[in-house]
């Protein structure tokens, strides 16, 4: 079935190709690999993969928007809700995983700013020299004007810490296994990477022990799945929530992603998973078309996430829609005042629909937040949109 997709070209095309090669060569060595490992190499092969090497990710000329890429509604808007948090903390510091093209940390520290809660540092986790070259354009000399740190670093801090960590559309792009579900006497299937004539293929191959125990354990909790149900499964989730949240001592972490709780991430009629790919602004499922070209994200499984939170003596206090959230920090009021003062009012009317409306960001998207060393709030959301009960 054709995609009707431009494919990459000059520079992207000939990494896509290096990395397809390079693919190949491990396939020949190792034999068929796990989709994790290849999602891994996908993704973030040095100077390769997608996130690792510097072609344009965001925006218009991107693959993909993310909310804070829409304007700054909705970074004025988180800003109203973590102020009341840094204001309780001395000397906070906010930790942001994986920082785009830096809109975010500008709009914020901008909104903060007009708070009077400003963060003594903020902190960029971001690999990625060419995306830490562009979050350096884009925050200019915001630490100078407002007396604090800005810095960046390729990993999470493991030293103590007191303040927020804001992760936005970050494990989605965790790397997952993938698996068909051939019953509960039968064996669980992983599906594979391998290499045919020159072209990767999908196969399948007897699940590990580990793979297994996961899929019977979640079929066992979930609504009886058909035979043949395919999924993912992020094994790396609860060593990741672990490290990033190592240093933290008192304060809040924040999670943004789409995806849901347990039953409905995993609900019989998701039959092929959730796996999707983002292509100049174009879904589609082909994960092996163009490797290092396009992105590759799985919807994450909020139960799991909060699994791994409660593992590191973490408590989860709110899970709720992105709507949710961004109406209980306040972004009626927000609206009203960016709108009052805009040269286009209708651009931030679409950044509201964009960000609240359901079918859009409003409920595809989640947050989880986690309080760490006693710091308890819900963000101002209403009771009854707060649903961990359903985690």
């Amino acid at each position: 079935m054709s995609l009707d997709l431009p494919p990459p070209e000059g520079e992207l095309a000939a990494l896509s190709a290096q990395l397809h090669q390079l693919l190949l060569d491990v396939i020949e060595r190792d034999g068929a690999i796990g989709f994790d490992r290849y999602m891994q190499m996908a993704l973030y092969q040095p100077g390769l993969g997608y996130y690792s090497a510097g072609a344009v990710k965001l925006g218009a000329d991107g693959d993909f928007i993310t909310a804070s890429e829409l304007g700054p509604l909705y970074a004025t808007t988180v800003a109203q809700g973590l102020a009341p948090v840094l204001e309780k903390l001395e000397r906070p510091d906010i930790v942001e995983l994986g920082g785009g093209s830096g809109v975010f940390c500008r709009d914020l520290l901008q909104a903060l700013h007009k708070h009077g809660a400003l963060p003594a540092r903020y902190r960029m986790v971001e690999p990625n020299a060419s995306l830490r070259h562009a979050q350096t354009e884009t925050v200019g000399g915001l630490a100078e004007q407002y007396g604090m740190i800005i810095e960046w670093l390729d990993q999470p801090p493991t030293e103590h810490w007191n303040g927020v960590l804001f992760a936005n559309e970050v494990a989605d792009a965790l790397p997952v296994k993938r698996f068909r579900f051939n019953g509960v006497e039968a064996a669980v299937s992983e599906i594979v990477v391998d290499a045919q004539a020159g072209q990767l293929v999908l196969a399948e191959r007897p699940a590990g022990a580990a793979l297994q125990q996961a899929v019977l354990a979640l079929a066992e909790h979930c609504v009886a799945w058909p035979i043949g149900f395919e999924g993912e499964w992020c094994p790396s989730l609860q060593p990741w929530v672990a490290s990033v949240l190592s240093g933290l001592r008192h304060g809040v972490a924040l999670f943004v992603d789409y995806g849901d709780a347990q039953g409905q991430h995993y609900h019989r009629q998701r039959s092929e998973g959730t796996l999707r790919c983002f292509y100049r602004h174009r879904v589609h499922g082909d994960a092996l078309l163009w490797p290092g070209a396009q992105d590759l994200t799985a919807s994450v499984d909020f139960t799991a996430l909060a699994q791994a939170l409660d593992a590191v003596g973490v408590t989860p206090s709110l899970y709720c829609t992105q709507a949710a959230f961004l109406l209980g920090c306040g972004i009626e009021a927000a609206f009203e005042n960016a709108y009052a003062s805009a040269e286009q009012p209708y651009a931030v009317a679409q950044q509201a629909r964009s960000l609240l409306t359901p079918g859009q960001m409003g409920d595809v998207f989640k947050v989880l937040a986690a309080t760490v060393g006693g710091l308890s709030t819900d963000f101002g959301a209403h009771v009854e949109d707060n649903h961990l009960a359903a985690l």
